[in-house]
């Protein structure tokens, strides 16, 4: 009797605990007030897959004076240009059935501000040095179509249309994927269009065709 007492005391723990380790669960709850920067910053969002980037809000907790980044805020509607303090949960949830078995939400709960003013200190973007050292350096080759063409070609060979000691990569954006360069924290370079420079050569027409090569 006591053998078969144990057994199903066992059985009944081991069902609980299964019992536990299945379903979505709330690990943690908490509410809190942030400023949101009026621009959002390019970011690795490390929760949504290796090597994610997005634009992501920059925010700052209260009594503290370092932007960090949230990737999404359900309920809120972002307008460029205006700085935000708003109140918003935090859940944190669990479920051992999903592949991804840890996240965590963020909602509004209230705008309490609206400001509008260009948020100062904001870093130009929110990518470790780790990840941005490791995209590749570009090369480019060039195709010229123009009237004295041997001075353009020469000038691409010693003036390059895009700077070669910059990383260079894509991330997702509002409007539709878009590249970005960095140098280092401070340079950092967006979507550009380049223009013909060459009206001495005597040149009418100029076209000027470039290639990022992956290593």
């Amino acid at each position: 009797m006591g053998i078969l007492m144990l057994f199903l005391f066992t059985f009944a723990f081991i069902s609980c605990d299964k019992e536990n380790e299945e379903g979505r669960k709330i690990t943690d709850y908490k509410e809190y007030v942030l400023t949101v920067a009026s621009e959002m910053r390019p970011g690795l969002m490390l929760a949504e897959g290796p090597d994610f980037l997005k634009e992501v809000y920059p925010v700052k907790k209260e009594n503290s004076e370092e932007w960090e980044t949230l990737s999404n805020i359900d309920g809120f509607e972002f307008e460029n240009g205006y700085e935000y303090r708003i109140k918003i949960s935090e859940t944190s949830y669990l479920n051992y059935s999903m592949g991804q078995p840890a996240w965590t939400e963020h909602e509004l709960l209230e705008v309490i501000s609206k400001e509008k003013k260009a948020s100062e200190g904001l870093p130009k973007h929110f990518i470790p040095e780790a990840f941005y050292k490791d995209k590749f350096l570009p090369k480019y080759r060039y195709a010229v179509e123009a009237d004295n063409k041997e001075v353009i070609e020469e000038d691409l060979k010693n003036n390059s249309i895009l700077p070669l000691e910059y990383h260079y990569f894509y991330y997702a954006h509002s409007e539709g994927p878009k590249w970005l360069a960095i140098k280092d924290d401070i340079s950092v370079l967006g979507t550009a269009h380049y223009k013909s420079k060459y009206p001495e050569a005597g040149v009418k027409a100029a076209v000027v065709s470039y290639t990022i090569e992956i290593n």
